[in-house]
């Protein structure tokens, strides 16, 4: 086709009735050569590339609304322009291997800065230097709480808390696991009886494997609830202490329940437990 115009003189060409069957190809040289043609193809091809720039402010448009959304479904300690929103297969890795908490807890500049360590006890060491901020923010976000359904969580989150707060770490991420452990039982499990193996039936068992399973990014849009429970699949990580494996130095659910090392029990993982327990609890009353 594009043979046949160039064999033309371009005077004779009239394109006003093709422009829309036309391949890209073609048309884009018949811009460059738009100055050799007669008035009626010139008007097609001005018309033909105002629509192409209407499409494309459109496409745009519509790429801004998606996103503005995306960000408002996002957790309030995510929505803001410090916080950058990491590559899928990264959170990912924060989430399912490590077991972060990420959603709202902890604070945003907290979160900005565990977001750019390159290392899980870079990120832990950051958690542990924030500790004073990430208990306010998790004591304003418990305070704010109000459904009869989480009351009695709430009421062991805080004293969790204060228990932090007044230095006692050990005590504290006891205390939060406990309560992480039974609302997990109560409010995950319920619907999605898998959802926090590692293994089943000796396969590997992460989310998306099966409808007993959490689903994944790519099968769901609905930021603020992956956020919470996908870091609970990675807390949840199996520690078989009796066949001689390290206890793991990243907070679990099994390590704190099934060893009293220093590895386990830190000041770090103190505050991550807790923040599991405050994610999930914020995610059950607002959705």
């Amino acid at each position: 086709m594009l043979a046949d115009f160039m064999a033309q003189d371009p005077l004779t060409i009239d394109i006003a009735d093709r422009v829309p069957h036309l391949p890209r190809g073609v048309l884009d040289v018949l811009v460059e050569m738009k100055d050799q043609l007669n008035q009626r193809s010139r008007t097609a091809i001005d018309e033909w590339q105002e629509r192409e720039r209407q499409r494309g402010r459109e496409l745009w448009e519509l790429v801004e609304r998606q996103h503005d959304q995306f960000v408002a479904s996002l957790p309030p300690n995510w929505q803001s322009p410090e916080v950058e929103f990491p590559d899928l297969s990264e959170l990912e890795s924060l989430q399912l291997k490590e077991g972060l908490p990420l959603a709202w807890v902890p604070p945003n500049d907290v979160l900005r800065r565990v977001l750019g360590a390159n290392t899980a006890a870079g990120r832990r060491r950051i958690i542990a230097a924030e500790a004073d901020a990430i208990l306010t923010a998790c004591m304003k976000e418990l305070r704010r709480l109000k459904s009869g359904e989480t009351t009695q969580w709430r009421g062991t989150a805080i004293e969790a808390a204060r228990v932090m707060k007044a230095g006692y770490w050990r005590a504290g991420q006891a205390l939060a696991a406990i309560a992480l452990d039974t609302a997990t039982e109560k409010f995950v499990r319920a619907s999605f009886s898998e959802a926090t193996k590692h293994f089943s039936n000796g396969k590997p068992n992460p989310p998306g494997s099966s409808p007993r399973t959490f689903p994944t990014w790519y099968e769901v849009d609905y930021p603020r609830a992956l956020l919470v429970l996908h870091s609970l699949y990675g807390a949840f990580s199996m520690f078989r202490g009796k066949s001689g494996e390290p206890v793991p130095a990243q907070f679990t659910r099994h390590g704190t329940v099934h060893s009293m090392s220093g590895r386990q029990y830190s000041k770090a993982n103190a505050l991550i437990s807790l923040m599991h327990l405050v994610g999930l609890l914020c995610l059950i009353e607002d959705g």
